[in-house]
Order: C-alpha cells, then sequence, then structure tokens
C-alpha cells in the first residue's frame, strides 16, 4: 500500500454496512446471519477493504508501540518480538469477542482474563535467577 489511505465518510461506512447485512439476512435469514459474514461482505469494496486493512494495521502497529514502551519503563523482556505479541493479543481479543457472543457463559470476564494472563506469562522473559536471589547475609 503507498501513500496515506483514503478516508471514507461515516455515512458511506454505514451505509456499505447496511447494505452487506441486507444482503446476509436475504441469504441467511436474520437469525442465521452472523456479524462476521456481515462484515465480510461489506469488505468486498476494495477501497473499503484497504480503509479496513490501513486501520488494523495501524492499530496494531500502535499496540506495538505501546507495548515496547511499557516493557522499556518496566524493565521486562520479552520472548517475542512486540509486533507478535500485538498481533496475538489482537487475535485474542477477536476471537474470544466472537466465543463470549456464542456462549457468555463459558467465555465470561474471568475466563477472558485467565486467556490474557497465562498469555503474557508466556512470553515475558523469566529474569536470570542468579540476579533476582537476594544476599545470604554470610561474609568473609
Amino acid at each position: 500500500m503507498s501513500g496515506p489511505v483514503p478516508r471514507v465518510r461515516r455515512d458511506e461506512v454505514r451505509r456499505r454496512l447496511l447494505d452487506a447485512a441486507a444482503e446476509v439476512f436475504a441469504e441467511r435469514g436474520y437469525r442465521a446471519a452472523r456479524l462476521d459474514e456481515v462484515a465480510q461482505q461489506s469488505t468486498r469494496d476494495p477501497d473499503l477493504r484497504q480503509v479496513y486493512v490501513g486501520v488494523r494495521r495501524s492499530l496494531r502497529n500502535e499496540l506495538a508501540a505501546t507495548l515496547a514502551e511499557a516493557c522499556d519503563q518496566l524493565g521486562i523482556e520479552l520472548t517475542v518480538p512486540t509486533s507478535q505479541l500485538a498481533l496475538t493479543l489482537q487475535s485474542l481479543r477477536l476471537g474470544l469477542a466472537l466465543e463470549h457472543g456464542t456462549d457468555p457463559d463459558l467465555v465470561d470476564r474471568a475466563a477472558i482474563t485467565a486467556v490474557f494472563t497465562s498469555t503474557l506469562r508466556g512470553v515475558i522473559r523469566a529474569p536470570d535467577s542468579a540476579a533476582t536471589k537476594p544476599p545470604t547475609g554470610r561474609t568473609r
């Protein structure tokens, strides 16, 4: 993608989403229609797809930069690049949102917190055990 992404007016995005929803509802019925199908249908327009991809990429890059800054400030070392962690967290968020919509009792706040906590624990490098041991108090 070269140059800035053209901004689509809010009313145009809304119109495209409503048009896409009408098509999906007509094909599958209101109860069987899913939001991801409406979103996919609404982004068949290459211009809108480019805006959507550009916004998603921009948000992911911003998240990666924020993660890198926070890790530097807290002295945390990650086992993966921040860009990979940002993609992982974004994917988890989207997947858990879909799962919560399907089964909110199973995928509740506690389940979501546990998933993010275990993911973050898995990508934080453990401090060097020799550097973190308290002094034994013995002297020569």
